[in-house]
């Protein structure tokens, strides 16, 4: 069952299902600006911003959805987990001091005393970017899901203050946004929200996913689709894998953004439709930052890569065709401008 967020005063948002009321977060006011990243994180360093005001969880325990007890992504023998936080901190109740981890996005705020751990955080000097020149931000993606941003009208806020800037974002789409508040989204010309898929998921959980991406389209969110990729995932859960690629096909193949399963042991490659290319498509040796061929495995000199990392961009090598979306917005507006001129 999808959640529901709403703001029961200013300093103080409820998160519910149903008629159950699950837990109130309290929503903290900082004029520091610690959570905003204006030169992104180890990936995007140099090329896409990061604000991070809602953080540390995504709730996605309280759905009910299948396998919504597990951290996503999981291998069968319990490795890989969660994209966004890396194995080690997305493992629920592992060991004795789990109550000091304040990682385990898929209960943070749900079990007693973690409320806190999941953070809302409400910049009290405004929502203006001005002091910096990084033209794109991902918004709230890092650990949880931009739809519970999106449906406390915060995405909006940064959109609208900032009409010259760029906003993407990530969704799972475990919260419910209102009409109300997708019409607020589909008027900001400056946002694209992904939508994430994979075969690791239950069908339940995919079709949900699959049904709000269209959703948000209709109402005019310019849309991406992020499909997380494993050969292995494909293999197990068949009947996930036809659901994955029946929605690739209800999408332009620019909205797809193909994604190499990733974690601290391995880096997959991708196979994707889209012309312009796929997440982490640049590649580096993790430990030398150098830059990895990717159809021979190889270092420039010809040795072999250690572990793999993706980059946004590497200097004098260029950089994402993709840009979390952006590349996808300019693709919709010029769109509907010729569609204009052509009425016109």
């Amino acid at each position: 069952m999808l959640l529901n967020a709403k703001w029961v005063d200013e300093d103080k948002v409820e998160i519910s299902r149903g008629s159950e009321v699950l837990v109130n977060v309290p929503v903290r006011f900082d004029r520091r600006g610690k959570w905003l990243k204006p030169k992104g994180n180890v990936k995007t360093k140099g090329t896409i911003g990061i604000i991070s005001a809602i953080r540390g969880g995504c709730f996605r325990a309280a759905t009910g959805f299948g396998r919504c007890d597990k951290a996503c992504y999981l291998r069968p023998d319990g490795g890989g987990g969660c994209y966004a936080n890396q194995t080690q901190h997305a493992l629920y109740r592992q060991s004795p001091d789990h109550f000091q981890n304040p990682y385990n996005v898929i209960h943070n705020g749900l079990l007693p005393g973690t409320e806190e751990w999941f953070k809302i955080t409400v910049p009290n000097n405004g929502y203006k970017l001005d002091l910096y020149s990084r033209k794109v931000w991902r918004v709230d993606s890092e650990t949880t899901s931009s739809c519970l941003s999106v449906s406390l009208g915060l995405t909006q806020a940064w959109c609208e203050a900032n009409p010259n800037k760029i906003f993407t974002g990530i969704s799972s789409d475990y919260f419910y946004v209102e009409d109300r508040e997708l019409i607020r989204a589909a008027a900001c010309r400056n946002l694209v929200i992904g939508h994430t898929l994979s075969s690791w998921f239950a069908p339940d959980d995919l079709l949900n996913r699959i049904e709000q991406a269209l959703r948000w389209q209709r109402f005019g969110v310019s849309t991406t689709v992020w499909v997380a990729q494993n050969k292995v995932w494909d293999q197990l859960y068949p009947e996930s894998k036809k659901i994955v690629d029946a929605a690739i096909g209800m999408f332009d193949p620019k909205q797809i953004i193909a994604v190499a399963y990733h974690d601290q042991r391995s880096h997959l490659f991708t196979e994707t439709v889209n012309p312009w290319g796929s997440c982490c498509e640049i590649r580096v040796d993790r430990k030398r930052q150098e830059l990895v061929d990717n159809a021979t495995g190889l270092l420039a000199d010809g040795t072999p890569a250690g572990q793999q990392a993706g980059k946004c961009a590497i200097a004098g090598q260029g950089g994402c065709k993709l840009l979390c979306g952006y590349r996808w917005l300019l693709e919709k507006r010029r769109s509907t401008s010729n569609l204009s001129d052509s009425a016109a």
